[in-house]
């Protein structure tokens, strides 16, 4: 008898819980249940000069997709590391773009207490992923600059995004500036598979511009490191634990960190600019 009761009072709790919680037309609609809106240009407003100090402490975290208790360790680790000037996410933090994905992640990603910039993944980009994108966060490409170099978050995924897909913007871009340029992605800028066309030569060209001191880019999901044209190239590797590395530039030395392991890494950047 006591079990039955028990059993009715579950099935009326999830009842009620139904019936009081938001309801949305479909996973796979542009629609948001949270307020957050143009969360990239809100974060570049409120960052101060990063590298007054002459050091900049760049905490990158990439390809999330559906580790939601990794994502909330890995912010948890960010937010205890002193110094972090700001949070590059480097996409993929959906598995289908759905709205309820972008909401779940949301929840987690307003708990970072630095500045903090989404690029988009090609994951993100599915479905009704870019809408979504262009509500929460913003532009698919923008730039914000402190006072010794320009940032630039391109978004890589040309398969996806053909009609939002903008190579000639990232090189108009790194062009103009007048400062040493670090470009994030979640695609890398060398993908043989993604640009061996017309698009691959056009960011050959970018990472041989002596302004490009560093590209930094997910997706595969592991770290590595290589050179291009002499510009440094970092891969972000996936979250689990907490995966997240820990970039460190100073005058013309860059360190790579993984506070996951302990292991770092340092390099000279190109000085030709």
């Amino acid at each position: 008898m006591q079990k039955l009761v028990r059993l009715i009072i579950t099935c009326l709790l999830i009842v009620i819980a139904i019936r009081c919680a938001p309801l949305r037309d479909s996973p796979y609609s542009s629609r948001l249940l949270r307020d957050e809106r143009d969360l990239n240009n809100l974060n570049i407003a409120a960052l101060s000069d990063i590298d007054a100090d002459t050091k900049m402490n760049i905490a990158v975290f990439a390809d999330s997709h559906q580790n939601y208790r990794d994502l909330r360790n890995t912010i948890t680790h960010i937010n205890r590391t002193p110094s972090i000037d700001f949070v590059a996410n480097l996409g993929d933090f959906t598995n289908q773009g759905s709205n309820m994905e972008y909401d779940h992640f949301a929840k987690s990603y307003e708990e970072i207490r630095s500045p903090k910039f989404t690029v988009i993944g090609n994951h993100d980009a599915l479905g009704a992923g870019l809408f979504l994108f262009d509500k929460m966060f913003g532009r698919y490409d923008y730039y914000f600059e402190s006072s010794s170099h320009r940032f630039i978050f391109f978004n890589s995924n040309n398969w996806e995004t053909p009609l939002k897909f903008q190579s000639l913007w990232l090189r108009d871009t790194v062009s103009a500036s007048a400062k040493p340029v670090i470009i994030f992605s979640h695609i890398s800028l060398v993908d043989p598979e993604r640009f061996s066309n017309a698009d691959g030569e056009i960011f050959k060209t970018v990472l041989s511009n002596p302004k490009v001191r560093l590209a930094v880019h997910g997706h595969n999901h592991t770290y590595r490191t290589y050179a291009v044209s002499s510009t440094w190239i970092v891969q972000a590797p996936r979250i689990e634990g907490f995966g997240w590395i820990m970039l460190e530039v100073q005058g013309n030395d860059l360190s790579v960190s993984l506070p996951k392991t302990g292991h770092r890494e340092w390099y000279t950047l190109k000085t030709g600019f």
